[in-house]
């Protein structure tokens, strides 16, 4: 079974966008212009050495952008879009036992089942769903952890 963060962007309608780099860069501007004006701050107000505070601040706010910047360049995960909007990640726990109830109300599309199932801090069991803010959109999938990482158990289902 494939994952729903997959399946999903593979759905007609919905496309897939890399986060946009523009705020990362913008920090890492701000980080530069403190570092070089930081030495002119010293020359102007000579009794207050916070030059080399100043450079040391701007050159951890530039840093940050820079790694920021280069997360968002390098990665490949993409966020899916529906009619130019965001769709929305949801991530509900479960515990163990509620695995075979879950699967059985999200394979029959039945939300009020899914709704009265208790949920738990405990991520035995996770339910995925990607939503809509307007509703047209809603897609959901269970997945159980086995060691180290969460396996579907279910499909992506999408619900009319």
């Amino acid at each position: 079974m494939e994952y729903i963060d997959n399946t999903i962007l593979t759905t007609e309608g919905i496309t897939g966008k890399r986060k946009n780099p523009i705020c990362s860069i913008i920090i890492l501007v701000i980080g530069a212009c403190m570092v070089w004006k930081s030495s002119e701050l010293d020359s102007l107000i000579p009794s207050m050495e916070i030059g080399g505070a100043l450079t040391a601040v701007g050159a951890m706010i530039a840093l940050y952008g820079f790694i920021k910047l280069l997360i968002i360049c390098n990665t490949k995960k993409r966020i899916p879009y529906f009619n130019g909007k965001p769709l929305k990640r949801i991530e509900k726990f479960y515990e163990g036992d509620k695995l075979v109830q879950l699967c059985n109300a999200v394979n029959n599309k039945d939300l009020n089942a899914i709704e009265k199932i208790e949920t738990s801090s405990i991520s035995a069991v996770i339910l995925v769903s990607y939503e809509s803010k307007d509703g047209k959109i809603r897609a959901m999938q269970v997945q159980e952890y086995v060691p180290h990482q969460h396996i579907p158990s279910t499909e992506t289902v999408f619900f009319d």
